[in-house]
Parts: structure tokens; sequence; C-alpha cells
């Protein structure tokens, strides 16, 4: 299978799928994923290089939605990609091999 038709096959899955149908404890895992990945994108969006390019005068990000602290937001507004920066930015996303996990 090409990786395109996978990619399609998950896009529809995810789309027909309704909150409801997925099992109580991956919607809870889930959740903690998400805020997990909130947390280290505002931790990184203190580095150094997502406040560059935050700051940078390319803005060929496009508009959307930005995790970002309120002091570091421009009068055109960040491109959204920096949440992917932010969260690239340091080594603590979800499951990484070298962050230390206690079970709970």
């Amino acid at each position: 299978m090409i990786v395109g038709e996978q990619i399609e096959r998950l896009v529809r899955f995810v789309s027909q799928t309704s909150w409801d149908d997925v099992p109580e404890t991956v919607r809870r895992h889930a959740k903690l994923v998400l805020l997990d990945t909130l947390g280290v994108i505002l931790a990184g969006s203190e580095q150094p290089e997502v406040q560059a390019a935050a700051q940078s005068p390319d803005r060929s990000g496009g508009q959307g939605a930005t995790v970002l602290r309120a002091t570091s937001h421009t009068t055109h507004g960040p491109p959204p990609c920096l949440n992917g920066i932010a969260g690239r930015s340091i080594e603590l996303c979800e499951g990484h091999r070298y962050v230390p996990v206690k079970a709970p």
C-alpha cells in the first residue's frame, strides 16, 4: 500500500469516528497527551530559537492559532508553525526515550 493511501484511510477513519466510539481508556490517554503537548509547547516557546522565529520578518507560515506566552506575540501574529517548532525545541515530548517516566 502506498503511503498516501494509508494516510487517506487514516483520515477517513478519524473523520468517521465519533468521540463516544473511542474507548474510555484511550480518551483518557489522549487527554493526557494533549495536555502534555500543550505544556511542552508553552515551555518550548521560551527557547531562544522559537523567540527568534516568532520575531522573524518571514511570515510564510500562514495564519492560525499559535500557543505562545502573551508577551511573545507580535503585531502581525506569529505563524502557526511555531507550535511545531516550540513543541520540538526541548526534549520533553510524550514517550521520548531519554525522558524518565514513572508509572502512575
